[in-house]
C-alpha cells in the first residue's frame, strides 16, 4: 500500500463530485505513518449499506489534518474506527487493513487497551465519555489505568488543568459543569495522555469564542511539542485554518479529497456543492478573483491582500450584505421574570434577574461557558424551580411543588435540548418526529426528513450522527409551532446547507408570530437573525440591548467571552478600504 491512496472515484456517488482532481499526498509521507487505512469498508451489520467505503488515508508524526464533510457523511464514524473503537466498542463488519505503528491490527488482534495507549479521542459528546465524580478524578482515570507513577499522574493533571483553563476546579463536581465545561474537560483529558495520535471530533462547537481561542492554539502547540499527529473535524474552522497543513474531505463514506489546506480549500465550488461551511474570508476571496484565485487565504488579511495585490479594489457584492427579520412590531410581554435566583444545592447559579421578553422577540442569550444560561433556560421552560423570585408566561406565574412545575403555561413551549438526546422518547426516527403530530403521515413525515437529510424514517434515533440528530430534535420541536421556542445551541455540528436550513425554520417560525430564545455561540446567526441580545455572566445579566445597540456601538466583544461575527468583519473591512 501507498502511503496514501486515494479513493476510486467511481466507486463514489456523491452526485458525482468525486469525478474532480484529487491532490496526491504521497510525497508528504516520507516516514512511515503512525496509523494507516488501507482499502476498508465498514458497515454495521453484514449485508446492510456501507458507512466507509475503499477507504485509503495514512497520518504522520506532526501532521495538523482538518477532515470535512457534509453531516452523515462517515466523520464521526471515521474517527471512532481510527481511534481503535471500532468495532471493538462500537460493532459492525470492517475489511480492508487498519495499520497501527504498522500492525494490522485485523491480521494481529489488538486490544482497546492498546490503541488507548497510542491514540486519543474527543467524541462529539463529550458527556458520553465521562466516567469520574470531579474534574481532577476525570483526567486522572485513564492514566491510572495506564499505569503511570503517583507522581506523573499528580504532574500531568496539574499541567492539563492548568492549560485547559481549569486550574480552579480540579475538586468540582462533574455533573455540575456546564456543556462547554465538559467538553473542556475532554480536551483536558486527552492532551494529559500525551497521545501518538490525537482524534477530536467538533472539540470547540460547545465552548464559547473566548475558549476557542484559548483552546484550538494549545491544542495544537500540545500535539506538535509531543510530536503527535492532530486529526480533527470541525464544521466551523474560519479562526483556526491556518493552523491545519492538510485537509481530507470525506463524503458518503468516500474520500473525495486528500491534499496541502490552501489547494484543497482553493475548491470552493466543492465545498459548496457539499454544502459545507465555507469562512466568509474565503468565499469573498473566491467572489473577487474567480479563477485567479490559485491558493486559498486562511484568514480575512491573507484574503484582503490578495485581492489587493491581484490589482482589484475591494468591494462587498450583493450576496455578502446583511439581510435580517424586520424588528418586531410592540406585541406586549410574553415572558415576564422578576427577582429570579437559581441554586444546585448551596451553589448559586443565578441571582437576581429581572427581565421581560417581548412577544415576536429572537433573543439571542450569550455570554461565557458555565454564565448560566443553559439553567435560565430550563427555568423558563419551567423545567427547572427557582429558589426565589417569579416566572410569568402570558401572564400566568409557574407554580412549583417539590421542585415540579403543576401548572400549564399558558403559551405553548417548545425546547430544543443541548444534547439532542435528552429529548428522544421513541424507538424510531419518524415517531419521534410525530411525537406531538399523530396526525402527519407517511408521506409528509419522509418529506419532511429527506429536506434535513435522514432517509431512514424507521431507523432508531440513537444511530444517527450527532448533525443528524441535532437537526430531527430541532425540526421536531419545530413542528409543534410553539408560541415561545427556546433552543440551546440548534446550530452545533451542522454544516453550512443544515445551518440554512434551521435559520431559514426559524425565520419562518418568527414571521408565523413564535417567540425565540437562542442560546448560541454562533456570532453570524446573532447577526443575521437576533432582535436582541442578552449577556450573562456569572449567573448575573450584564448587557440586555437591541441588535442595533449591541453591534453598533463600541461594545467589546471580547471582554464578553464573544467573537466578532465573521459578516461583520468584512462590512468593517470594506467600510475601512
Amino acid at each position: 500500500m501507498s502511503d496514501v491512496l486515494m479513493c476510486n472515484a467511481s466507486t463514489c456517488d456523491a452526485e458525482n463530485l468525486a469525478a474532480r482532481p484529487s491532490a496526491t499526498a504521497a510525497e508528504r509521507m516520507a516516514a512511515r505513518p503512525l496509523l494507516a487505512l488501507g482499502g476498508v469498508d465498514f458497515a454495521f451489520e453484514e449485508g446492510h449499506r456501507k458507512i466507509l467505503r475503499d477507504v485509503d488515508l495514512a497520518f504522520a508524526a506532526g501532521e495538523r489534518v482538518l477532515l470535512l464533510g457534509p453531516s452523515g457523511g462517515g466523520k464521526s464514524t471515521l474517527l471512532m474506527l481510527l481511534a481503535g473503537l471500532i468495532p471493538r466498542i462500537v460493532g459492525g463488519v470492517v475489511t480492508g487493513a487498519v495499520r497501527l505503528g504498522g500492525i494490522d491490527t485485523h491480521r494481529v488482534e489488538t486490544s482497546l487497551t492498546a490503541f488507548s495507549t497510542k491514540v486519543a479521542i474527543v467524541m462529539q459528546d463529550p458527556e458520553s465519555q465521562i466516567t469520574c465524580l470531579t474534574v481532577a478524578d476525570e483526567i486522572a482515570f485513564a492514566l491510572e489505568n495506564f499505569g503511570l507513577p503517583q507522581k506523573d499522574i499528580i504532574a500531568r493533571t496539574e499541567e492539563a488543568l492548568t492549560r485547559c483553563g481549569m486550574a480552579g476546579m480540579r475538586d468540582t463536581l462533574v455533573y455540575t459543569l456546564s456543556g462547554g465545561q465538559k467538553q473542556r474537560l475532554a480536551i483536558a483529558c486527552a492532551l494529559a495522555r500525551r497521545p501518538e495520535i490525537l482524534i477530536l471530533d467538533e472539540p470547540l462547537s460547545n465552548l464559547d469564542p473566548a475558549g476557542c481561542a484559548e483552546v484550538m492554539p494549545l491544542i495544537v502547540e500540545t500535539a506538535c511539542r509531543e510530536g503527535s499527529a492532530l486529526v480533527m473535524t470541525a464544521h466551523d474552522f474560519a479562526a483556526f485554518a491556518d493552523l491545519f497543513t492538510r485537509v481530507v474531505i470525506i463524503a458518503e463514506g468516500c474520500i473525495l479529497r486528500d491534499g496541502p489546506i490552501r489547494d484543497v480549500l482553493c475548491d470552493v465550488a466543492l465545498l459548496r456543492e457539499l454544502g459545507l461551511e465555507v469562512p466568509l474570508y474565503l468565499q469573498w476571496a473566491a467572489a473577487m478573483l474567480g479563477p485567479a484565485m490559485v491558493s486559498a487565504p486562511l484568514s480575512l488579511p491573507e484574503a484582503l491582500a490578495m485581492v489587493t495585490n491581484a490589482g482589484i479594489r475591494p468591494a462587498l457584492p450583493d450576496a455578502f450584505r446583511l439581510a435580517r427579520p424586520d424588528p418586531p412590531a410592540a406585541a406586549g410581554v410574553l415572558v415576564d421574570v422578576r427577582a429570579l435566583e437559581v441554586a444546585f444545592g448551596r451553589h448559586t447559579v443565578l441571582r437576581g434577574l429581572d427581565f421581560s421578553i417581548d412577544r415576536h422577540d429572537i433573543l439571542a442569550l450569550v455570554g461565557f461557558n458555565g454564565s448560566g444560561k443553559s439553567t435560565l433556560a430550563l427555568t423558563l421552560a419551567g423545567a427547572i424551580a427557582p429558589r426565589s423570585g417569579r416566572i410569568t408566561v402570558a401572564g400566568t406565574p409557574y407554580r412549583y411543588r417539590r421542585g415540579r412545575q403543576i401548572g400549564r403555561s399558558a403559551a405553548p413551549i417548545g425546547y430544543v435540548f443541548q444534547y439532542p438526546e435528552h429529548q428522544f422518547l421513541h424507538e424510531t426516527i419518524v415517531a419521534e418526529l410525530r411525537h406531538g403530530r399523530p396526525d402527519l403521515g407517511d408521506e409528509e413525515a419522509g418529506r419532511i426528513l429527506g429536506a434535513i437529510g435522514i432517509g431512514d424514517p424507521a431507523g432508531h434515533p440513537y444511530e444517527l450522527s450527532g448533525g443528524e440528530k441535532r437537526r430531527l430534535g430541532v425540526r421536531a420541536t419545530m413542528l409543534l409551532a410553539p408560541e415561545l421556542l427556546i433552543l440551546d445551541e440548534p446550530t452545533y455540528g451542522q454544516d453550512e446547507k443544515n445551518r440554512s436550513l434551521i435559520e431559514g425554520d426559524l425565520l419562518s417560525l418568527h414571521r408565523a408570530g413564535t417567540t425565540i430564545v437562542v442560546i448560541t455561540h454562533d456570532m453570524d446567526l446573532i447577526y443575521r437573525l437576533a432582535t436582541r441580545v442578552m449577556v450573562l455572566r456569572r449567573g448575573e445579566i450584564t448587557m440586555d440591548s437591541s441588535h442595533a445597540e449591541f453591534f453598533g456601538g463600541d461594545v467589546d466583544l471580547a471582554a464578553l467571552g464573544l467573537a466578532e461575527p465573521p459578516l461583520r468583519t468584512l462590512h468593517r473591512a470594506m467600510a475601512a478600504g
